[in-house]
């Protein structure tokens, strides 16, 4: 006998429900997490486990942002939904890449959404005048 799925579709969540960036931006696109699933091809429990913190892979993310229209920052809560594009300056950031990796060098623990976040708060400090040196001491003071 062949086996039977049940399919349940799910209403829009309410905002005090939003737990993840990715809830909210699925809300924000009008949609829900099983609609979103089944237009990137994946079983709803990926999108579940996405919006849980679970890894979201390379090759589904351009898919995910192109279907909520949003960007990778907005997805992993670098940025806050809605909010801007940051303007930034090619030389600081890579100034800031180089600090990050120069404190993290040997923490091999650090998520990739942690490392971007830790990118993120380097660069908003060289860009406020901090030296660089002030910058590694912080970030080296969040890890301990």
């Amino acid at each position: 006998m062949p086996a039977r799925f049940v399919v349940r579709t799910l209403a829009p969540m309410k905002k005090s429900e939003l737990t993840n960036p990715i809830d909210e931006l699925i809300v924000r696109a009008g949609t829900t997490r099983t609609a979103l699933a089944r237009k990137l091809g994946v079983e709803p429990q990926a999108v579940a486990k996405w919006t849980k913190g679970g890894g979201i892979d390379r090759s589904r993310l351009a898919g995910l942002c192109r279907e909520l229209r949003c960007s990778a920052d907005e997805v992993f809560g670098i940025r806050e939904v809605g909010s801007p594009p940051l303007r930034f300056d090619v030389r600081t950031l890579e100034d800031a890449i180089d600090v990050v990796e120069q404190v993290l060098e040997g923490h091999r623990n650090v998520t990739p959404q942690r490392r971007a976040k830790y990118i993120t708060l380097a660069y908003e400090a060289l860009v406020e005048g901090a030296a660089p040196a002030i910058v590694l001491h912080l970030i080296k003071g969040s890890l301990s």
